[in-house]
């Protein structure tokens, strides 16, 4: 992987997919930073060499605390959310999305479950913060958003 930023793959193979609103179960997600490697042909991953050594430890997690976003969506959301997952004692994080009051469909949302599996596995660079990523497990599942989102106190 070359560039800036990294590269999210993602992995529909062993998917399923349910009828009506989007609605998707065992996705594989795998983020691939500057550096890293991807095998298309045998979806072999090898962390880039400032991360060879620090793979993480799941008995020595980082985060502690139940992992939620409310826009899941937004700019590199995915990507931070499945770091905190790949470094925590939780077994998932959850990640909101939804549309406008005003939209066609104001009360459809997407709620997006990020689970760790026994082939989960991150590494944590030496030099910076950046982390790599393999073998997520994503669901999507449609839910309905009640209105009004919020009240003013």
């Amino acid at each position: 992987m070359i560039g800036y930023k990294g590269a999210l793959v993602v992995d529909l193979s062993a998917a399923n997919a349910q009828e009506g609103a989007f609605n998707v179960s065992n996705v594989r997600l795998s983020y691939l930073d500057n550096g890293d490697r991807f095998n298309i042909a045998s979806h072999a991953f090898t962390p880039a060499p400032d991360k060879a050594d620090g793979r993480l430890d799941p008995a020595r997690p980082y985060y502690r605390e139940p992992l939620f976003s409310a826009d899941i969506l937004g700019n590199s959301t995915v990507v931070d959310l499945m770091g905190k997952l790949i470094d925590s004692d939780q077994p998932e994080a959850i990640g909101l999305t939804l549309d406008s009051a005003n939209s066609v469909q104001p009360d459809l949302g997407f709620e997006f479950k990020f689970s760790r599996t026994g082939e989960s596995v991150g590494y944590m660079s030496a030099a910076t913060e950046n982390y790599s990523i393999y073998n997520v497990r994503l669901d999507i599942r449609p839910i309905i958003v009640k209105r009004p989102l919020y009240q003013y106190k």
